[in-house]
Order: C-alpha cells, then structure tokens, then sequence
C-alpha cells in the first residue's frame, strides 16, 4: 500500500469532483469510483488518479470533446487507442483551474 498522505479523505474527493461527500459514497457503492479503506479507521480513501479516471468518464459519457488529462498522465496518454484520440481534443493541465480554463478557451 502506498503511504496513506497520498490518497484523499472523502470531504476532499469530494470537493475535487464538485459534488458532495454523499454522492460520492453513492458512486462508491454502485461501483462507479473505487475507495480504499483505512487500515484503522475504516475511512473511505481515494487516488487521484481514480478521480481523474472518473472525471473523464463522466466527460466522454456526456459527449465531451476535449479531454482534461493532468500532466503526471500526458505519457499514458500514448497508449489511448487511435479512434479515441481522434475524437477528443486533450486539454494536459497541471491543476483544476487551469483545466477549466483552458476547456473554455479562457487563457
């Protein structure tokens, strides 16, 4: 297990998705996003990298056109199949903010 500092609380998966601590509970239970469990205190725990995989899916889903993919995941990026990347405009970022931004043409 990687060290816990890494993973984020719900409260902060939360905020990080714009929704609330309870629909992520929800999606956590119907599957839609997978958590972790303290070792201690039995708290939901969660990966960014899972979030983010989330985020794009509900995009995709939606019929997004540009993918909002984090800078630490530009070289996975490599290994997204052809007919996807044909149909997406990727958009890398370094932080949420500047994703929006840039997804809006604001920078």
């Amino acid at each position: 297990m990687e060290k816990l500092s890494v993973y984020f609380r719900i409260s902060e998966a939360a905020e990080y998705l714009g929704v609330s601590p309870n629909t992520l509970r929800n999606w956590v239970n119907s599957g839609k996003v997978g958590a972790i469990r303290h070792p201690v205190n039995g708290y939901r725990l969660f990966r960014k990298e899972d979030l983010d995989a989330l985020l794009r899916r509900v995009a995709m889903d939606n019929g997004a056109r540009k993918a909002l993919i984090p800078l630490e995941n530009k070289r996975n990026f490599l290994e997204v199949s052809g007919d996807i990347v044909e149909r997406v405009d990727p958009v890398f970022f370094s932080d949420p903010m500047t994703a929006a931004m840039k997804s809006l043409g604001m920078t």
